[in-house]
């Protein structure tokens, strides 16, 4: 007699698929197994800096594996975002990223990628503004006196930036767009030789983000004239915004913590729910609010959807404004 043996094509089918699963969560679980990196398109000691090492520090307490942050200044944060985009998506390549790589960079270069397309969110950090700051000699000590003074020595009114397209640059642009006062824009090779020729003054005035500038200005090593928000702040409570000055600059500066596009969602998950265990820690506050930064935790859908908004925001901003980012 013949025994004919049928295969178990449903049972094979079904361990598969249970061993698919077990394995992926075994390696969402597991994860960092080896040191992380974390980019950050600014140099040692800036607001941006001083975030990803907070976060990095946060992150390497909780995960018990080094968290290593990778300094990679230049070209208005687009050696940063390259950097990433050529990382393997497995979760030990991510970047603070910032509104200059997410949102003006694919803007300046002809649309080379979308943020939606490159990235993959994993949650908003931070939020902050813009200080705009000026030599403690100089004669005006508001925005509008410094415009007034520029109009009286047309030679003499010039904004700095960390480079052309950069935030600092458009919110400057701005100022002489709504003006109508012939204002120079002197564009830097990053934030650090600006801040030499503001407090020198070299250059007449320039927007430096909140982590950067409120040390100095609380120092008495610059001049504050406004800030790029829609209310005071608490840290330079004497300083009047823009907007209270008549200048349509209310620019919101804020970080989020990205991956390459492709990331698994398990990783994603677990990444943010640990990130945001580290931003509601007092410590990580408290050591952000000293430099005028207010975290800012979210899931990974609304990191996602902030950043779809705030695109087509900037997108209409310049268009409409006919600012030419190169």
């Amino acid at each position: 007699m013949t025994i004919t043996m049928q295969p178990a094509k449903p049972l094979a089918l079904g361990l598969t698929f249970v061993l698919t699963a077990l394995t992926s969560s075994l390696r969402a679980e597991s994860f960092p197994s080896k040191p992380v990196t974390i980019i950050v398109a600014a140099a040692a000691g800036g607001s941006s800096d001083i975030t990803a090492r907070a976060v990095a520090a946060g992150l390497q307490e909780r995960w018990k594996q080094a968290v290593v942050v990778d300094n990679r200044a230049g070209a208005n944060g687009l050696i940063a975002a390259q950097t990433l985009l050529r990382a393997t998506a497995n979760g030990y390549t991510l970047m603070l990223g910032s509104i200059g790589q997410m949102m003006l960079n694919p803007i300046q270069h002809g649309a080379q990628y979308e943020p939606a397309k490159a990235y993959t969110m994993i949650g908003q950090v931070s939020k902050t503004y813009m200080v705009m700051v000026t030599s403690v000699n100089a004669p005006y000590q508001t925005l509008r006196e410094y415009v007034e003074y520029a109009k009286k020595n047309p030679e003499r009114g010039t904004f700095s930036s960390s480079g052309t397209g950069s935030l600092m640059y458009l919110a400057g642009e701005r100022i002489r767009q709504q003006s109508g006062v012939r204002l120079t824009h002197v564009p830097y090779k990053g934030e650090s030789p600006a801040l030499v020729d503001l407090t020198a003054g070299t250059v007449a005035a320039g927007f430096v983000v909140a982590g950067t500038a409120v040390p100095l200005v609380t120092g008495g090593k610059l001049k504050a004239l406004a800030i790029s928000d829609v209310k005071r702040a608490p840290e330079l409570s004497s300083t009047p915004t823009a907007v209270e000055q008549g200048y349509d600059v209310n620019m919101p500066v804020w970080n989020g913590l990205v991956a390459p596009s492709g990331l698994d969602p398990k990783l994603v998950a677990q990444i943010n729910r640990d990130l945001n265990q580290v931003l509601a820690s007092t410590a990580t506050q408290e050591q952000l609010k000293t430099v005028g930064i207010t975290v800012a935790p979210t899931s990974a859908p609304e990191f996602a959807k902030y950043v779809d908004e705030q695109s087509l925001a900037w997108k209409s901003l310049i268009k409409d404004g006919g600012i030419n980012l190169q």
